[in-house]
């Protein structure tokens, strides 16, 4: 079982927000990581709008209330089970 860092959307909008180490991407296309109620990480594939300085807007793909990993993406795999420790997205720096 890994640790790690999530943060809950809070973007009631129909675009949702990340920042852009969330959002990784493979020869299947653009996806995030997210954690479901059992802790277990799941791959959300999302298509990408606008890309800024604040972060990645997602059009499609994430309905604003997910656990989305924040951080140890990279060392995770669908079906891992994490320990999420939750940060508001005030608490990127």
């Amino acid at each position: 079982t890994a640790t790690t860092e999530i943060y809950t959307q809070v973007n009631s909008s129909a675009a949702s927000d990340v920042y852009k180490r969330q959002v990784q991407s493979d020869s299947a296309g653009n996806y995030v990581y997210v954690i479901n109620e059992d802790n277990i990480v799941e791959r959300r594939d999302v298509t990408i709008g606008s890309v800024g300085s604040a972060g990645i807007t997602i059009r499609e793909g994430l309905d604003g209330d997910e656990r989305v990993v924040r951080s140890a993406g990279a060392f995770l795999n669908p079906g891992d089970e994490v320990i999420p420790q939750r940060m508001s997205q005030e608490d990127e720096s």
